[in-house]
């Protein structure tokens, strides 16, 4: 069924039929219900997990004992807190520490399983080009001074590094 809401003349006329018009009419009613519910304090705001009001003590006596407690008892948490902090730092450190020691036999048997570097070392050739180099010269001036190729210094600096 259809009805006009407006005839006037000259006017538009917008027409409507109930299915149209009740779903809006039961949503506009449901929001009046809960906004008068609301202003009534029936029905409030607060989450389960917001705190209640502080009560207020009888005395002032009792205002100094509650907050001295509440604060024992924060300390309390924060003391047991830090203390799982710092266990947990202590075995990362001992972790740490582990990892150190592993790398440091790692590095020492990569050292002693170089017999190249001792090879290349024993030439007179090498050991200068190694000191040249450790100095910071570049390779094509230790070249010029040695008076070798640019390429044998560049090699022989490169099988130093492997």
């Amino acid at each position: 069924m259809t009805h006009t809401l407006l005839h006037h003349p000259g006017l538009l006329v917008a027409t409507f039929t109930w299915l149209q018009v009740l779903p809006v009419a039961l949503i506009v009613a449901g929001a009046g219900l809960l906004l008068g519910a609301i202003w009534r304090g029936q029905i409030g705001w607060r989450t389960p997990s917001s705190p209640s009001p502080p009560q207020t003590p009888a005395t002032p006596g009792m205002a100094v004992h509650s907050v001295m407690r509440d604060a024992e008892e924060l300390a309390g948490l924060l003391a047991g807190q830090m203390d799982r902090q710092a266990a947990r730092l202590e075995q990362l450190i001992a972790e740490a520490d582990v990892k150190i020691r592993h790398l440091e036999r790692l590095s020492a048997e990569v050292r002693a399983a170089r017999p190249a570097d001792r090879a290349l070392s024993t030439e007179p050739l090498n050991q200068r080009i190694y000191e040249l180099a450790d100095e910071g010269v570049p390779p094509v001036e230790i070249a010029r001074q040695l008076k070798q190729q640019t390429g044998k210094v560049q090699l022989i600096l490169a099988l130093r590094r492997k």
